[in-house]
């Protein structure tokens, strides 16, 4: 842990007094179904959700394929 990647990634906070003991990174992965390979990674400052990662990998999902979701994706648009 730097100051530098504290600074960029913050830490979540569990109180008023306490928080993480290292910043915490939010991460999103484009992977397979069939071969478990991941092929692009969008992931920045925990402070942003899930789903703005998820939409930096619509450009990569080919026209063809079949894309599967969390829940959580769907109700949050």
């Amino acid at each position: 842990d730097t100051p530098a990647l504290a600074e960029h990634f913050h830490y979540i906070k569990h109180s008023k007094n306490r928080h993480t003991e290292y910043p915490i990174v939010r991460l999103c992965a484009l992977s397979s179904l069939r071969s478990r390979l991941i092929h692009h990674v969008a992931f920045g400052p925990s402070y942003q959700g899930e789903v703005n990662y998820a939409k930096q990998l619509f450009s990569h999902v080919s026209d063809n394929s079949l894309t599967i979701f969390d829940r959580c994706y769907l109700s949050a648009e």
